[in-house]
């Protein structure tokens, strides 16, 4: 009697547990969170730092779409000449990942941008100056692919360090 009487208590604090632990019903799963910000973090170290354009393939959705600033709804091969552009102009490019926040399918990344501008930038000429550019990005996933993601990040300070402009004393 004793035995069973533990069984049934184990079992129902066990039910207690499971209908509080986050999950299909309506929370988020940790382990999934976890998974989400690994994806992205590979998907800025691999495409931004690395060039690797190929994980665009492995990564992101067929109707993948990236806006910043400068560019709105880069989808493609146009994404692709950008990011050649920029690493063509910045070919040491390298991101620090700040912090990363998970919420359902949108995970925020705060980062930083840091290289050396030793290539053109559209009409801006390689100038060779260092840059350090801070920036934060959301990022969309949809069934465990980046879908869609927006970035903002300092563009006066990133002209400024290119040479673009110059700030007034």
């Amino acid at each position: 009697m004793r035995k069973s009487s533990l069984l049934i208590l184990a079992t129902l604090f066990m039910a207690f547990l499971t209908s509080c632990a986050p999950g299909e019903s309506g929370g988020t799963d940790m382990t999934s969170q976890i998974a989400s910000k690994e994806l992205v973090r590979r998907w800025i170290t691999g495409i931004w730092d690395r060039g690797n354009i190929e994980l665009l393939q492995e990564l992101a959705t067929e109707d993948y779409v990236y806006s910043d600033p400068g560019q709105e709804g880069l989808r493609g091969d146009a994404f692709v000449d950008y990011v050649r552009t920029i690493r063509s102009a910045i070919p040491d490019l390298n991101n620090t990942i700040e912090e990363q926040v998970a919420d359902g399918d949108t995970i925020v990344t705060r980062g930083t941008t840091r290289g050396t501008h030793q290539g053109a930038f559209g009409d801006i000429a390689a100038s060779g100056n260092s840059i350090e550019v801070p920036w934060v990005m959301f990022t969309k996933l949809k069934d465990g692919r980046i879908t869609e993601e927006w970035e903002i990040f300092d563009t006066l300070t990133f002209m400024t360090q290119l040479g673009a402009i110059s700030m007034p004393e």
